[in-house]
């Protein structure tokens, strides 16, 4: 109450940049949210695509089922088929 008193032009520009500050970390703070919710998708799904080549791996050499898990990674977007040795 006393910056009112002392300097009314000096608590407006403070408050008006305290008020753009916390509004601009709102906005802010929601795009990095839904970047970083992307980020942990992608991972996600690149951990799993991981895990899934090397658990079976084993698995197609048993069966002998080479071809149609080269033919599967291919479906996937973004991948490219590569012959398992």
């Amino acid at each position: 109450m006393g910056m009112v008193i002392i300097s009314p032009v000096m608590f407006v520009i403070s408050l008006s940049t305290c008020l753009v500050t916390v509004g601009l970390l709102v906005v802010l703070s929601g795009k990095l949210r839904d970047c970083s919710r992307g980020a942990q998708t992608a991972i996600g799904d690149m951990t799993s695509a991981a895990t899934d080549a090397l658990m079976s791996l084993k698995r197609i050499r048993v069966f002998d089922a080479t071809e149609r898990e080269t033919n599967k990674i291919g479906e996937k977007p973004g991948k490219r088929a590569h012959p398992v040795v």
